[in-house]
C-alpha cells in the first residue's frame, strides 16, 4: 500500500529497500511500512496538572485537557490521549495560555 503523506521526523521510512527520511523523502508515495528510529532522543514529559477528562474509550483510555512540562520545558496546555496508566499516549495537540484563551473565545462564539 502506498501513501502519500509527510511523516513526523523521529520516523525512517522503507521505500524499495531503502530508508529514507524527511530529509530526502520530499513528497513521494511511499510504501506504509515505517520504523522508529533506535537512536532518537527519548521525549519527556510531566503531567503539571489534570484539568479534566473529555471522553473514555472502551479499551479506559482517555482524552484529557492537562497541562504537561515536555522535554522540561515550560508547562502548556494538551489535549491527547492517555492509556490508564499515563504511560502511554496518543497523537495530540498542545497550546500556549493565549492560544487557549483564542479557542475558549471561538468555542464561546459558537452555537453548540
Amino acid at each position: 500500500m502506498y501513501v502519500r503523506k509527510s511523516f513526523e521526523k523521529n520516523l525512517v521510512l522503507v521505500y524499495n529497500g531503502e530508508a529514507k527520511t524527511n530529509n530526502n523523502m520530499g513528497n513521494w508515495e511511499i510504501p506504509l511500512k515505517a520504523k522508529r528510529r533506535k537512536d532518537m532522543a527519548e521525549i519527556t514529559f510531566a503531567i503539571k496538572e489534570n484539568i479534566g477528562v473529555l471522553a473514555e474509550s472502551a479499551k479506559g483510555w482517555t482524552k484529557e485537557l492537562n497541562l504537561v512540562s515536555w522535554n522540561d520545558k515550560p508547562a502548556k496546555y494538551d489535549i491527547r490521549e492517555w492509556d490508564p496508566l499515563h504511560e502511554k499516549m496518543g497523537k495530540g495537540i498542545t497550546f500556549s495560555t493565549e492560544e487557549l484563551r483564542k479557542l475558549k473565545e471561538l468555542l464561546n462564539e459558537m452555537e453548540l
